[in-house]
C-alpha cells in the first residue's frame, strides 16, 4: 500500500487483519471493526536533494482521558463549575504522547544513524513546547530546533542568520542553476 505522508491515518481492525486508510477514514467505523491508532507520528529525513522516511510510530491516545475530555467539555458546556467537574486524569506511561513518540523516534535514528549529522530539526506546531525543543536540540549537540516555520522567521544557515524568505530563494536559485 501506498503511504499519505503528513496526513493523519486510522488503522482498523476486522478479524485479525489490519487496514490503513488515508484521513478521513469514513465515520462511524463499520460494525465489527475496533480502531487501534488515530494518528501516525513520523521522522523524515529532508537533505538538499532529497527527502525519505526515517521512522514512524503510532500514537494511541488514553482512552480513559479521552473519554475525561470529552465529558468535561460536555460538563462545561452545561455551565458546571470546574471545581464541581471530575479532576483530570493522570497521564498514563503505556501511552507516549506525540511529543514523546517525537522524541523516541529521533533519539533511534541518532542511535541507528551515528554518522548523519542533523542541522536542524523542524517540528510541527504540536511539538514546540520548550520541554520538546530543548529535548530535541540538545539530542544532536544543540541544533536549532523550530516550529512554526514562517517565512518572516530566521534560521541559521553557513554560521549565519539569514530570513527563511532569503534561505528559500537562495535554493530556489540553485535548484534552477543546476
Amino acid at each position: 500500500r501506498r503511504a499519505v505522508c503528513g496526513r493523519t491515518a486510522r488503522t482498523v481492525r476486522r478479524e485479525g487483519r489490519a487496514k490503513t486508510r488515508p484521513y478521513p477514514y469514513p465515520d462511524p467505523i463499520p460494525i465489527g471493526w475496533q480502531q487501534i491508532c488515530n494518528t501516525t507520528v513520523f521522522l523524515l529525513l529532508v537533505t538538499d536533494t532529497i527527502t525519505l522516511p526515517a521512522g514512524f510510530a503510532f500514537y494511541e491516545p488514553d482512552p480513559v482521558r479521552t473519554a475525561w475530555v470529552k465529558q468535561n467539555k460536555k460538563l462545561k458546556k452545561q455551565g458546571i463549575p470546574k471545581s464541581e467537574r471530575p479532576p483530570e486524569p493522570a497521564r498514563r506511561p503505556e501511552y507516549s504522547t506525540k511529543a514523546e513518540l517525537g522524541l523516541q523516534l529521533l533519539g533511534r535514528f541518532k542511535q541507528h544513524h551515528r554518522t548523519v549529522t542533523v542541522q536542524c530539526v523542524l517540528a510541527d506546531a504540536l511539538y514546540g513546547t520548550d520541554a520538546f525543543m530543548e529535548t530535541a536540540s540538545a539530542l544532536f549537540g544543540g541544533v536549532q530546533v523550530i516550529s512554526q516555520l514562517r517565512v518572516n522567521n530566521n534560521v541559521r544557515f553557513r554560521n549565519r542568520t539569514v530570513s527563511v524568505a532569503e534561505k528559500l530563494s537562495l535554493m530556489q536559485k540553485s535548484n534552477c542553476a543546476s
